[in-house]
């Protein structure tokens, strides 16, 4: 008779792909899984996800901040930035695994898709994407033709109009700039499979690692700052320098903007989509979870 070994998982924020992929090898391994801790119940297993450098976030009701008892509780931390790995273990962390890019994208049947003279752009609203979006343009986008633009999808896109920032450049930015919404699944593959490059330029803490993937699956070259390629970790080898360029000033970010459009990036190869698939995900976390499994 098997038994149900009850597994405490603490997700990062929206689950992401990787969650998803987590839950679904999990349970078919005979494990029930649960984002809250049941009063009184000691799980066999306590996995504790950190999504960023920068912040905790816990699903499920509110609880005490994860400090160092907490990281030296879990059996398994899971770590989605490869820039907090050290400080994971300096705070206690018995095992900590650098979570593998994941992309749901990897699962979709993908359009095919002319690249249009745009680049995409995606993500929240948080400080780190729009502090490094007027890092980045701090002139607007005049450096831009009347062709050519960039196009913004998630809250992203309301948040840029809506800065003080933006309003000296606002005219200049008009032509420019599209603001595309929420994206589905589909939809997030033809957008980032009609441009011609997808830009991360984020300048403060803060994982990329799932925009990186799905770009890269979508078979769109990434244009990035060092700061995005840090937190990320390992790539796939040849990818740096042809699927996945890095910026940090102004001039340089602008100018493989320019190449991108100008179609002088490369595209990366079709090899990707296994390389960054939840099956692949599943494996990897599948296995490190079976070497602390008791019994």
């Amino acid at each position: 008779m098997t038994t149900t070994r009850r597994c405490l998982f603490i997700a990062a924020p929206g689950g992401g792909p990787w969650s998803a992929a987590l839950c679904r090898g999990m349970r078919a391994d005979g494990w029930e899984v649960t984002g809250t801790m049941p009063p009184g119940v000691a799980p066999d297993l306590m996995l504790l996800a950190r999504g960023s450098a920068s912040a905790w976030v816990f699903q499920g009701p509110a609880g005490p901040r994860p400090d160092a008892a907490r990281l030296e509780q879990a059996d398994l931390v899971l770590c989605a930035s490869a820039r907090a790995l050290p400080g994971m273990r300096a705070a206690g962390a018995r095992r900590v695994l650098h979570l593998p890019l994941c992309s749901e994208l990897a699962e979709t049947a993908l359009p095919e898709a002319a690249a249009a003279p745009y680049c995409a752009l995606s993500g929240d609203d948080g400080p780190g994407r729009i502090e490094g979006v007027f890092a980045l343009f701090p002139e607007g986008l005049g450096f831009l033709t009347r062709r050519q633009q960039i196009r913004v999808a998630g809250a992203l896109g309301l948040a840029l109009p809506a800065d003080p920032r933006w309003r000296p450049f606002a005219a200049t930015n008009a032509a420019r700039f599209q603001a595309m919404g929420p994206l589905s699944r589909e939809g997030l593959a033809r957008f980032y499979q009609g441009a011609r490059a997808a830009l991360l330029p984020i300048t403060a803490a803060g994982c990329a690692g799932a925009d990186i993937a799905d770009a890269l699956v979508a078979g769109c070259p990434v244009i990035a700052t060092s700061r995005v390629l840090e937190e990320t970790g390992a790539l796939p080898d040849g990818v740096l320098g042809a699927g996945v360029w890095a910026a940090d000033t102004p001039q340089a970010f602008r100018a493989l903007v320019r190449a991108a459009l100008a179609g002088d990036l490369a595209r990366p190869g079709p090899g990707l989509r296994e390389a960054f698939s939840p099956q692949r995900f599943a494996a990897v976390l599948g296995a490190a979870v079976a070497a602390l499994a008791p019994g």
